[in-house]
């Protein structure tokens, strides 16, 4: 009976490093702050849509494209980039 081979593991793959738990705190942390801007922003359009409609004199075609043409085109660009 001949001894079954064994594998030694070879010392060059590369495994990705480990993330410390401090930077994933951080891009939580920062996730999360972007997360609270974006709601931030859509309350305060919204909060102050009739004041921009009367000084703008917009109709309501500009009002939908300035809360959702408007924002959509902003994320689809952004996405792209």
């Amino acid at each position: 009976m001949s001894a079954a081979p064994t594998v030694v593991p070879s010392s060059n793959t590369s495994l990705p490093a480990a993330v410390a738990p401090r930077d994933r705190w951080y891009v939580l942390g920062m996730l999360t702050l972007v997360y609270a801007l974006n709601i931030a922003d859509r309350f305060s359009i919204s909060t102050l849509i009739e004041p921009i409609r009367a000084e703008l004199h917009l109709s309501d075609a500009g009002i939908a494209f300035l809360t959702g043409g408007a924002l959509a085109l902003f994320y689809v660009t952004a996405g792209i980039a």
